[in-house]
């Protein structure tokens, strides 16, 4: 494994230790009707865990292989993953400053809480799948890289 695998793997554990304190924190939303503790887990720890849960197994599965995807397809498949990850951090920072200091017309407020809540109750697969193609996105570039410089020799 390369650093930056561990550095995932890392992660990826911290998360889960760190996901253990949920139902203690759902026991508070319920007791208090606050959002506090709560909003971080919906938020960022489950959409990170699913994220380096999905890499961290394409990885286990694609260890030895070698991928070779065309590089437009590779920077098409980038751009969408990281433009996804982008949109929602932004969405997820704003609702839990929100969340602090009621700084959103209820509106707004309550159209980005919806668009997290669905992705939370219904699609958090989602990440598991941007995380696999990260790992062959990834893979494919070094396994191309790779190819190239044993042909040159």
């Amino acid at each position: 494994m390369k650093k930056p695998n561990y550095l995932f793997l890392i992660l990826f554990v911290i998360d889960l230790i760190i996901l253990l304190g949920y139902g203690q924190a759902q026991e508070e939303r319920l007791a208090t009707y606050t959002y506090y503790r709560v909003c971080f887990y919906w938020f960022y720890f489950f959409s990170i865990a699913y994220f380096l849960g999905g890499y961290l197994f394409e990885q286990l599965l694609l260890h030895r292989s070698l991928i070779f995807m065309s590089p437009t397809v590779e920077k098409v498949l980038l751009i969408l993953n990281l433009g996804f990850l982008i949109v929602y951090l932004a969405i997820a920072v704003l609702l839990t400053v929100h969340v602090f200091t009621d700084f959103l017309p209820l509106n707004i407020a309550g159209h980005l809480s919806y668009f997290i809540m669905s992705i939370f109750t219904k699609a958090l697969f989602l990440f598991s799948a941007l995380g696999l193609t990260l790992f062959v996105c990834l893979s494919s570039r070094k396994s191309r890289k790779e190819s190239l410089s044993d042909s040159t020799l």
